[in-house]
């Protein structure tokens, strides 16, 4: 599974951390970090490490999984991004 650093960024405090660093912290968590890409993507570059997952781990199969043993094992916050929902209601008409 390949978890972009950016998006980890959104979930917690890693701002002033290696990447080498929280690979270690992912592996130490039971996240074995098999490799870290640097990918030029437009402008802007983007990390990625590739986890591998044992099925133990079920709670990990996913970026906000993987966010929560991070900011454990760095006994950090973790927070959800903030989301703005719009509802839209449908309006009947009464001839129907």
């Amino acid at each position: 599974m390949k978890i972009p650093l950016s998006w980890l960024q959104e979930y917690v405090s890693i701002v002033d951390l290696p990447t080498i660093e929280i690979a270690k912290i992912l592996t130490m968590a039971g996240l074995e970090v098999d490799n870290i890409e640097n990918r030029q993507e437009g402008q802007q570059q983007e990390t990625l490490f590739d986890l591998s997952l044992t099925p133990n781990p079920g709670h990990c199969a996913s970026l906000i999984g993987v966010a929560r043993e991070l900011s454990t094992a760095l006994e950090t916050p973790f927070s959800l991004p903030s989301v703005q929902v719009q509802i839209l209601l449908a309006r009947k008409d009464k001839g129907e």
